[in-house]
């Protein structure tokens, strides 16, 4: 899994079945999850349903800790933490964000700077 759904089941306390990853960008994932406790590593439909049948039968205190332990790892306001890093950042190289508050494409309504592009193609 990537590290996008594993922030999402960690900030909901649930626990992680990861049951395989991409070599490289996500191989650190399974021993971030499976050495904190919030989840294991499964190589098998087969175990998987073992596990979770476990986890919802005499396993309960497992998935329970599973999940308490999940919930220590969240990082709920990582977002905004690395919003306010890139404010900062761009803050301290005199870089001023400029937001449009315009809807509409500039593929369909080009700019007045971008007069050399092409004309749109007008949706019939």
């Amino acid at each position: 899994a990537g590290p996008g759904t594993i922030a999402e089941a960690l900030i909901r306390g649930l626990p992680i079945i990861l049951n395989d990853f991409i070599p490289g960008q996500e191989v650190g994932n399974v021993p971030y999850v499976v050495d904190n406790g919030a989840g294991v590593f499964s190589k098998s439909p087969k175990e998987t349903a073992e596990l979770v049948a476990r986890w919802f039968g005499p396993g309960a205190e497992e998935r329970k800790r599973m999940s308490e332990n999940a919930l220590k790892l969240a990082q709920p306001e990582a977002v905004f933490d690395i919003v306010r890093d890139i404010h900062e950042l761009s803050q301290e190289q005199g870089v001023k964000a400029q937001i449009s508050s315009s809807l509409t494409s500039s593929f369909f309504m080009p700019s007045p700077e971008a007069s050399h592009c092409p004309s749109p193609i007008p949706l019939v």
